[in-house]
């Protein structure tokens, strides 16, 4: 079958990632430069930055913090060149890049993964609460973009841990699967993103695997997730499941198996790893016959 890989519309997609709103690691009147130390030593630490950059074989990137302002610089042949830099202007880090230049929204990401290391924030319900401002049209503070003259501007809140107003009300409305189509015979893997709840797909029209995550316990926002997405994407017996399911409990319906948790098999299956702090709801559409037999 061909294997199409649809990511996550927003990143936000960095995806892996216990929320403490306490701030760890920063001291009290900390300086801008003291901040700045602290954030420069927990990107350069990141394994999985590490691992990031590694993956541009013929590409050399190296980081550099002077006072207020990290600077990465790229020398190679793959795409990622010339010098990013990463300044403090009052609450916010501030990065300035070509429009359309993924270049440096790939820098921010793992900047705003240093972030979250630093205050012991989630990075996982970072990027849904980003996620979810958008889906449920709120404004966003913590990560401003502003486009003029062929440049944009990003500006990422880092002075302290992030106050999530609005996070209880976030889940994987319409909004959220804009970008997804309902499924064909062709596999496709998603990660969608909105607020306490992080999902993903495997699969197709006639099996697929749906593994939905809820920071802390699952709750109506995970059924009403769930319940979208099914809609949304149109499995075979989807019908059946929509007026069959419509309380969170393990059970095996027509053509569909729900656990809570993540099955060993289907962990192995696709080596899915859980995020720390969720509660996790897995779907498996297979068929009458599949589920009989099980």
């Amino acid at each position: 079958m061909k294997r199409i890989i649809k990511p996550l519309a927003l990143l936000l997609a960095v995806a892996v990632l216990c929320l403490s709103l306490a701030a760890c690691g920063k001291s009290k009147g900390a300086t801008g430069a003291e901040l700045m130390q602290g954030i420069f030593d927990k990107l350069t630490a990141n394994a999985e930055y590490n691992e990031w950059k590694a993956s541009f074989n013929a590409t050399t990137i190296e980081e550099k913090l002077d006072g207020t302002t990290i600077t990465v610089s790229a020398a190679g042949e793959e795409g990622l060149n010339g010098d990013y830099a990463f300044t403090l202007e009052g609450d916010y880090i501030v990065a300035t890049g070509a429009e359309g230049d993924y270049s440096i929204y790939a820098l921010l990401t793992n900047m705003m993964a240093a972030v979250a290391d630093y205050y012991g924030m989630n990075r996982t319900l970072m990027n849904g609460y980003l996620a979810g401002l958008g889906n449920f049209d709120k404004e966003n503070t913590f990560l401003v973009t502003e486009t003029a003259d062929g440049r944009t501007t990003y500006q990422l809140y880092a002075a302290d841990a992030w106050k999530m107003d609005g996070l209880d009300e976030m889940y994987i409305n319409e909004k959220a699967l804009a970008y997804i189509d309902p499924l064909t015979e062709n596999d496709v893997n998603s990660v969608i993103n909105s607020g306490k709840v992080s999902a993903i797909t495997y699969g197709n029209k006639t099996a697929l695997t749906l593994i939905v995550g809820e920071y802390g316990e699952n709750t109506a926002l995970t059924l009403k997730s769930l319940q979208s997405m099914v809609a949304k994407l149109q499995p075979d017996g989807y019908e059946a499941f929509a007026s069959e399911y419509t309380e969170l409990k393990e059970t095996a319906g027509s053509g569909y198996t729900v656990s809570f948790g993540i099955p060993a098999d289907v962990a192995q299956q696709h080596a899915y790893t859980e995020a720390a702090g969720y509660s996790y709801l897995t779907v498996v559409f297979a068929g009458d016959a599949a589920v009989s037999a099980s």
